[in-house]
């Protein structure tokens, strides 16, 4: 008699466990666990698409702190003297 009750109360666990009766009652399940591991891995790819977007942007930084010639082409980018398509001749004087 024992043993059945302890089977019983196992089984009941594992239905709960299983989120099975998530419709009803809102049970914690493997389906919550797996959404949850699923949002865990977005944040991690997002985290490291954001490492690599910093890394580029630190990049770019030293270059325009340190080259003139890294300066003058942002400037001119940004300003909108220089089209993608253009050439540009630099004369000393």
């Amino acid at each position: 008699m024992v043993h059945r009750i302890w089977i019983a109360v196992f089984v009941i666990w594992a239905i709960f466990l299983s989120g099975f009766l998530e419709f009803w009652m809102k049970t914690p399940g493997l389906k919550q666990w797996a959404e949850v591991r699923q949002m865990i891995r977005a944040r991690n790819q997002e985290i490291a698409f954001v490492e690599e977007e910093s890394a580029r942007l630190k990049a770019t930084e030293l270059s325009l702190e340190n080259s003139p010639a890294a300066q003058e082409r942002e400037i001119r980018k940004v300003l909108g003297f220089v089209d993608q398509n253009e050439i540009v001749f630099e004369f000393d004087k």
